[in-house]
């Protein structure tokens, strides 16, 4: 094999084979708003297990569940790593769609249009980004959250002092 015909088979098995693999599961995923569905709980805490020098895997004795699929090759989680110097909480942006899935799943129905008509009125913080709009995953999630109870005995007695008397 020549130098030039073996450096031709280089580009296309390390160059064109992954890009062309990256542009069918982009093209796949695109038009189901699905594209960072798996970021925030699978590959961002690979990437952090990675930046602190822990095993980016499960214990292979831990129960597998289908919460979490932390199975990634560590090819696929290393483009990740800078991005872990970015808090999960700054970098977790959900699409309209999704954020009505979360209500929809708490049994609070809303449109994605009136989610996104919330985001431009400033009821809820977003991003607009090539043409469509994000929200954060907390806020959202924050909208059907049960409110904190607290027990009597966790307050203190000054608290109520002069209702007594």
């Amino acid at each position: 094999m020549t130098p030039a015909m073996r450096r031709v088979l280089e580009l296309v098995a390390l160059a064109v084979v992954p890009l062309a693999a990256l542009v069918i599961g982009l093209a796949t995923f695109a038009d189901q708003d699905r594209l960072a569905l798996d970021f925030h709980e699978e590959v961002y805490p690979q990437a952090d297990a990675i930046v602190d020098g822990r095993d980016p895997y499960p214990d292979p004795a831990a129960a597998i569940t289908d919460t979490t699929n932390a199975i990634w090759p560590i090819a696929a989680v290393l483009p990740a790593v800078p991005v872990t110097t970015v808090s999960p909480a700054a970098a977790d942006w959900i699409t309209l769609a999704e954020a009505s899935e979360i209500l929809a799943a708490a049994n609070v129905h809303f449109r994605p249009g009136t989610i996104g008509s919330w985001a431009r009125s400033g009821r809820l913080s977003s991003i607009k980004l090539g043409g469509r709009r994000y929200v954060r995953r907390g806020e959202v999630r924050a909208l059907v959250a049960a409110p904190r109870r607290v027990r009597l005995e966790d307050v203190q007695p000054s608290l109520f002092e002069e209702l007594d008397g």
